[in-house]
C-alpha cells in the first residue's frame, strides 16, 4: 500500500550530479526486470533492470553496468548525465527530491520513483 502511495505521488523534475566509477562487486539480491524497490539499477546489454525502480530520497541510487560495453545514463527532464560507464563500472546519483525521474540508456527508457516514505523501499 505504501509503495502504491509513493508511485502516485511522483512527478517529473529535479536534478543532481553523480560520478561514474571503475568496476565493483555484484548486487546482493535478485532484481525484478520490470518493477522493484531498492537503490540499484542494473544496466544490461539491452535494458535497465528494473525498468521502474522505487527508491528513497537522499539515498544514493547506483547504476551498475553489467554489460560488456560502455553505457551512458541520461535523465530526460533533469540535468543528470552519467558520462561513460565502463563494463563492470557504476554511476551513483543521490536524489534530492521525492519525484519521478525518467531516464534512458540508449533507446531504452526507464524510471526512478523517489519516495520520502521509509517503508516504500528496503
Amino acid at each position: 500500500m505504501v509503495v502504491l502511495a509513493a508511485l502516485l505521488a511522483g512527478g517529473c523534475g529535479g536534478g543532481g550530479r553523480g560520478a561514474a566509477t571503475a568496476p565493483v562487486s555484484s548486487v546482493s539480491h535478485n532484481i525484478d526486470p520490470n518493477f522493484d524497490t531498492g537503490q540499484t539499477v542494473l544496466v544490461t546489454a539491452n535494458s535497465a533492470r528494473p525498468l521502474w525502480l522505487v527508491s528513497l530520497v537522499g539515498k544514493p541510487v547506483t547504476f551498475r553496468n553489467v554489460s560488456s560495453t560502455t553505457k551512458r545514463v541520461v535523465f530526460d527532464h533533469a540535468a543528470v548525465d552519467s558520462g561513460a560507464i565502463p563494463p563492470g563500472g557504476t554511476f551513483t546519483w543521490r536524489p534530492a527530491l521525492p519525484l519521478s525521474y525518467t531516464y534512458h540508456v540508449g533507446a531504452v527508457h526507464a524510471r526512478v520513483q523517489v519516495s520520502s516514505l521509509e517503508g516504500a523501499s528496503p
